[in-house]
């Protein structure tokens, strides 16, 4: 009986998203909802690391390049990439929108004021900003992306010109993984976003990816270079651990203790 309902809560998740969590072994459906309950716990796990990183990146580099230029509107001085500018300037639209900003020169009631807004050179729109509060919203509103970017080949001659890595992860010699520097950063945060970040918070499958705990360490070794407080507070609530060890054969044991109802 127990079989027949969990082929009721396989199809209730759709085939095609219990399809990853099937091989070739089974001879049930059971191991296979016993993966994606660990799947569930992993990605459950990883969301502390994954919220301690982006908040500790994006502050980071904010203070970074504020006392470069010595302003909080950097994005004026540094010459940000095209698709960075269209993200700032989204999210401007969007915290007006929601009313989080106001900027009384740039309603955006209608769709005339829409247009006006989108047509706003990148400046004129810096310009319409006040420089003691905005600009603290929009950094903490911007997504992932648009930090790690900042590692992109596209700033090999910035990190040449102004060789101070250092001062975005000033803890990194006491935990070092290579060398600091831009290129292997870079490689570093493409596999944090796109095989972490992106995929636990879309709810894709992570539970069969090889090397998964080294992931997990490439995001630690990050917030330790950042702010090795921060690290020591954010292990008290990391059971990332605890559940990888666990493996899916524990999640098959706790399906025997389920209760269904018919």
């Amino acid at each position: 009986m127990q079989d027949d309902l969990i082929v009721k809560v396989y199809k209730s998740l759709s085939v095609e998203r219990f399809q990853p969590y099937r091989v070739d072994s089974d001879t049930t459906l059971k191991p296979a909802l016993a993966r994606y309950l660990w799947n569930v716990a992993l990605c459950e796990a990883l969301y502390p690391s994954l919220n301690t990183v982006e908040v500790l990146l994006r502050n980071s580099l904010n203070d970074f390049f504020t006392r470069m230029y010595g302003t909080p509107l950097w994005f004026t001085h540094l010459n940000i990439r095209p698709h960075q500018e269209k993200t700032v300037r989204e999210t401007v639209k969007y915290l007006i929108e929601r009313k989080k900003i106001t900027i009384p020169s740039l309603p955006l009631n209608s769709p005339a004021e829409q247009r006006a807004f989108k047509s706003l050179t990148f400046e004129k729109l810096l310009s319409t900003l006040n420089t003691e509060t905005m600009p603290g919203m929009i950094v903490a509103a911007m997504p992932f992306g648009f930090w790690t970017a900042f590692f992109h080949s596209d700033f090999e001659g910035f990190w040449r010109k102004h060789p101070k890595l250092f001062q975005v992860f000033p803890y990194f010699r006491d935990r070092p993984y290579g060398d600091l520097l831009r290129k292997p950063l870079d490689k570093r945060f493409l596999a944090i976003r796109e095989q972490l970040r992106n995929r636990v918070f879309h709810h894709e499958p992570i539970w069969n990816q090889r090397i998964l705990y080294r992931n997990y360490e490439k995001v630690n070794d990050v917030i330790y270079w950042i702010n090795p407080e921060k690290y020591a507070i954010l292990k008290l609530v990391d059971r990332f651990p605890q559940v990888y060890e666990q493996g899916w054969q524990y999640y098959e044991g706790l399906l025997e203790r389920v209760q269904f109802t018919e």
